[in-house]
Formats: C-alpha cells, sequence, structure tokens
C-alpha cells in the first residue's frame, strides 16, 4: 500500500495492490482514496492525522521499521491481527513525500478473539469471531448490524 503524506491528500491510500485488498476486505476501486483512517480501528484511526503531521513537521528522516503487530478493520467494520512493515518514505515522480507499507495477515495458531474498548470502557471495535461468541448472530455479518 502507498499512502499520501502530502498536506492536500494526508492518510490517502492511492496504490494498494490485490494482496492488500483482499487483507482488508476492500475491492481496489473501493480501497483508492481511502483515508489509511478507514482500516484502521476507531482509538489509532483518531489520532493518526496527527501523527502524520507530527512526523511531517518535525521532518523526520528515521521511522521504525520493524514488522510490528498491529490491527486492521475490513471493510465489513471488523478489526483483525496483521503485520505491518513501513519499508521506505520516499518522494513520488509529482514530489509527493509517500509511505510504502507491507502487509499481511499475522500468524496466529487460533482464531482471535479481541476487542478494543474506550477510555470510559465502551467496547469500540472487535473481531468477527469476538462478535460470534460475545453477540447474537446478525443475519448480515457486518459490525454495523450489532451496534
Amino acid at each position: 500500500m502507498v499512502i499520501s503524506l502530502s498536506e492536500s491528500k494526508l492518510g490517502n491510500i492511492f496504490m494498494a495492490n490485490q494482496r492488500a485488498c483482499t487483507l482488508f476486505r476492500y475491492a481496489k476501486k473501493d480501497i483508492l482514496n481511502l483515508r489509511v483512517n478507514a482500516i484502521m480501528p476507531t482509538v489509532f484511526a483518531d489520532i493518526h492525522d496527527q501523527i502524520l503531521t507530527d512526523f511531517l513537521k518535525k521532518k523526520r528522516k528515521k521511522y521504525n521499521t520493524d514488522q510490528r503487530l498491529l490491527f486492521g478493520k475490513d471493510g465489513n467494520g471488523f478489526i483483525f491481527p496483521l503485520m505491518l512493515q513501513l519499508q521506505r518514505a520516499s518522494f513520488s515522480a509529482n514530489d509527493e513525500f509517500i509511505f510504502i507499507a507491507s502487509v499481511a495477515p499475522a500468524k496466529l495458531k487460533s482464531a482471535p478473539n479481541y476487542c478494543i474498548v474506550d477510555q470510559e470502557g465502551a467496547i469500540t471495535d472487535f473481531t468477527s469471531t469476538f462478535r460470534a461468541i460475545f453477540f447474537e448472530k446478525s443475519k448480515k455479518d457486518t459490525k454495523k448490524n450489532i451496534q
């Protein structure tokens, strides 16, 4: 995935391969030009623009390139564990600063049952397997039908 860091398009996804689209359960045409916040759990999405802005203001040349376990949010609104690695930050052909990120499914021994709660203790995001265990199954398998 390629994420824009230009001021006018901060956090926009402007390139994604089929593997990333499949992982996030989006059609390629639907993921392009989405803000990266749309594919993050709410608690992280709410602060991510500020993180990107701070990165640009400080003109950091170094950033964490280690592969790490994070959570993504799929097209149905469920979170899932994934491995993320920022490969490099560079300028694109139109002189725009970008991040190139590699994403892959996290290799776990069993299906994850995770939920994320906010500071008030309200559940903001959860995995589809968490839903299956803790909520009555709805007709359509999306997070929006449960809330």
